[in-house]
């Protein structure tokens, strides 16, 4: 199992969707040699490649797929594009591919080259670039917000499509926040080079405000931060009965409780992924008094920091349930860890793991141990 939630999420992908994952490898092997005539020479028309990736949509119609060059060969990247709750499919596509000599598969569409952006915006998007200038800013968020100035009808459109093609899929998932447009009068061409400079320049600015230890060697005792509350949580939110938390940032209240955007990437410079355990409050277990969650919270960074996976982040109390959200290098393991240590306290039956993660917030993992 991977340190990766999303490769944990993959884990829970049921035998029939694998079924027809394994037979829809099976199909392109059979057929890969073809596709790399129909690369080399392109004769016959796209219709040879529509129908060797048919058998994909017996796995699900709503993954998209893209073939380019590699290093050696070709790639073939299945992605979930913007519906990020497929995200664990791509991933167990990618995992369960065939290696094949020459070809390369991944869940993620790689950077363009910036050379061929007007050229590439045009055959992908079916309309020429009339962007001439993005600015870039750091959210209260922890994403990268970017203002598009341009004489055309679509600069909104424009600035989502140069992220897409020049970031890469990971690194616009990951960083790329609101956009806003200013029509304009000024019709110089965009320079991307310059753009993807601030862009960068806008991510280590995020890092250089990260703790600069992983959460494992950080004493909770000592954490700053503050204490945050009317949050007006819309209804269905899975805290929405959230009261008071203490959290590290106002940026990380943001992320983690408004909107399904969070991406660990944008909090942490050491590979940690973000959790939050929730537990139902009852009369066996009523956490009426702060210390009692403290209590847990202590426990649970001790656990985590002894194994060098992981500690503690942040913590608050709701009307029924407490939370206390972490941080973990190794997803699988922390899982099973705190289904050991906590999966037999009189609360384990109305407690549950979470991932802030955006495509994954629907996944709720026990706190009790399987059988």
């Amino acid at each position: 199992m991977s340190a990766d939630p999303y490769d944990y999420a993959a884990n829970l992908i049921s035998r029939n969707t694998r079924d027809a994952i394994k037979a829809f490898w099976q199909h392109f092997a059979q057929n890969a040699d073809a596709l790399g005539r129909w690369f080399f020479n392109q004769q016959g028309g796209t219709q040879t490649v529509t129908d060797i990736m048919q058998p994909l949509r017996e796995v699900s119609p709503n993954l998209m797929w893209e073939f380019g060059p590699a290093t050696d060969g070709h790639m073939l990247t299945i992605t979930a594009e913007f519906r990020d709750t497929m995200r664990p499919l791509a991933r167990l596509m990618q995992r369960m591919a065939p290696n094949l000599p020459r070809w390369t598969f991944t869940d993620a569409r790689p950077p363009s080259d910036p050379a061929q952006l007007a050229q590439e915006h045009l055959a992908r998007f079916g309309f020429p670039l009339t962007l001439s200038q993005i600015e870039v800013s750091l959210g209260e968020n922890g994403r990268i917000n970017q203002h598009g100035y341009g004489a055309g009808r679509a600069v909104f459109d424009e600035v989502i499509n140069v992220s897409t093609l020049l970031l890469g899929e990971e690194k616009e998932r990951d960083w790329v926040g609101s956009v806003r447009e200013t029509p304009s009068e000024i019709s110089s061409p965009f320079a991307p080079l310059p753009w993807l400079d601030s862009f960068d320049a806008a991510i280590a600015e995020a890092q250089r405000q990260m703790p600069n230890a992983p959460h494992s060697a950080l004493d909770p005792a000592q954490a700053s931060g503050g204490l945050y509350q009317n949050f007006n949580l819309i209804e269905g939110d899975p805290r929405q009965d959230l009261i008071t938390f203490f959290a590290p940032t106002a940026a990380y209240v943001s992320a983690a409780l408004y909107g399904p955007l969070f991406s660990s990437r944008g909090f942490s410079r050491f590979n940690e992924w973000f959790m939050y355990l929730k537990i139902q409050r009852s009369p066996a277990a009523p956490f009426g008094h702060v210390e009692e969650r403290a209590e847990v919270e202590d426990r649970l960074h001790a656990t985590l920091s002894s194994a060098g996976i992981g500690g503690w982040v942040a913590a608050g109390n709701g009307t029924d349930h407490v939370y206390i959200d972490f941080a973990v290098t190794d997803v699988a393991r922390a899982v099973t860890l705190l289904q050991n240590y906590f999966g037999h306290e009189v609360y384990a039956a109305g407690a549950s793991l979470h991932v802030l993660d955006q495509g994954l917030r629907d996944i709720t993992i026990p706190l009790t141990p399987p059988i």
